[in-house]
Order: C-alpha cells, then structure tokens, then sequence
C-alpha cells in the first residue's frame, strides 16, 4: 500500500510538468494562429470575458441541477430535460427580443441586466428549492437564468464581432468560439466537482455549487460594468460614420441629372 502511494507521489511531478508542457504549447499555437491585436482591443476583452462567465453560469448551472435531480431527487434523465425546459423557453424568448433591446439600451446594459437577472435566478434555486420541494419551485428560477443568459448571450457576441473590421471575423469568431468552450468546460468542471465533493452530503452540495455561480455572475455585472465607457463610445463612433456617411451622400449631386 505504501509502495503504491510513493509511486503515485512519484508520478505527480511528472504528469504536473507534461500538463505545463502542453499548457505552454497550446498557448504558443494560439499565438501562432491569431494576431496579437486580437488580444489588444479591452471592449473585445471585456466582451470575451463576459461570454466566458456566460457560458461558464449556463453549462456549471445545467450540470448541477442535472445532477442533483438525478442522484438526490431521483429523477431520470428525461424527467430532468422536461424539469430544464424553462430555462431553454426564457433563452428562447429572451434571443426573439435580443434586437429589439439591442435598439433601445446600450450592449453593455444589456449585459449587466443579463448578469443581474441570471444571479436572482440562481438565488431564487438556492431560495426555494430543497430535496423535499415542488418540482414547480425550479420554474421561476430555471426561467429567470434563462432569459437572463439568452438576452446576455446575443449582445457579448454583438460587443466582440463590432469591435473589429470585415477582414478580422474570422480570427475574432474563432477566438469568441474558443472562450465560450473553456468557460462551459471550467463551468462544468468546477460547479461539478463542487457539488459531487465528498465532503458535502444532500443539498449542501447543491447549495454550494449555487453560491459559486452567483458569485460568477457577479464578477459578470463587475466586468460589464467596466465596459459601458468604451461600447457605447464605440456605438457613437459608429453612428457618427454612418450618419457622416448617409449626410454626405444625400448631398452628393446626382450627375446623371446634371447631365
């Protein structure tokens, strides 16, 4: 037994500098396959980093409730898609009206809205739901997360995409995938190994792994907070060009009437 621990022990500083390795490769492939003034614009930044919490909340929350429907509630897995089903209504509904809001607040009070709305959701979980509850005590809250998360999601990637010209999208596309995937991967990972810790027993697990995803949803208000500056001055900038643009045509002559 002994023998076998040294031998793991052993193997540990091994496996940590292989897993450096690659971390450091990856990195460098990154840099490889993308300009740097990719990484140089901060509303892009900040609008990556808010896609990043984005998807992190909307897989760690689908995690933790799947999980703790299936082995604390009993339910199966089609009983646990049917319970999940407001939360992919409000995404729905909340994507139908992103261009409608999009016209009337600013991307980045979109954002904040979004954080803010997906944090109440999550509270309202941690609020009303217990092992002996209603299965309608997870309506209210699966559905605010989810018009929250559908109403954030349309306006980060708005944020990104404007924030570089034509012959950029597809490096900023490729990047924006790229952050959304390693937040779902470290959202799952995290909230996960939180909830099925064996240090935590019944709904101290559940409990637990909510509070960390309220505190990432408010990292998410902080981090869209610190972007309203520069979106809408990005905003103005824009509607300048395209007002400059449309004022200077209209006063263009038309040559063929001249002629």
């Amino acid at each position: 037994m002994s023998q076998h621990a040294e031998g793991a022990a052993s193997a540990r500083p091994k496996r940590d500098v292989e897993l450096g390795i690659f971390l450091v490769g990856l990195v460098g492939l990154m840099v490889e396959l993308l300009h740097t003034r990719m990484l140089t614009n901060r509303v892009a930044n900040l609008g990556l980093l808010t896609q990043n919490l984005q998807w992190f909340i909307l897989l760690g929350l689908s995690f933790v409730i799947s999980v703790y429907l299936q082995t604390v509630r009993g339910h199966n897995a089609v009983e646990t898609g049917l319970i999940l089903t407001p939360a992919t209504i409000g995404i729905l509904a909340a994507s139908m009206l992103a261009e409608r809001m999009a016209k009337r607040r600013a991307q980045a009070a979109v954002i904040r809205g979004g954080f803010l709305l997906t944090a109440v959701g999550i509270f309202l979980l941690l609020l009303f739901v217990d092992s002996t509850s209603n299965l309608f005590t997870f309506v209210p809250g699966l559905l605010a997360v989810g018009i929250g998360v559908g109403a954030m999601l349309t306006a980060s990637v708005n944020v990104v995409q404007s924030s570089f010209g034509e012959a950029d999208q597809g490096e900023i596309s490729g990047l924006s995938r790229s952050v959304s995937n390693l937040g779902s991967s470290v959202g799952v990972a995290l909230a996960g190994s939180v909830i099925v810790s064996p240090i935590v027993t019944g709904n101290q697990g559940y409990s637990l792994a909510l509070v960390v995803l309220i505190v990432v949803a408010l990292i998410g208000v902080v981090a869209s907070w610190l972007g309203p500056r520069g979106m809408r001055e990005a905003a103005v900038q824009a509607g300048g060009t395209a007002a400059g643009a449309a004022q200077a045509a209209s006063r263009k002559p038309d040559l063929r009437r001249a002629g």
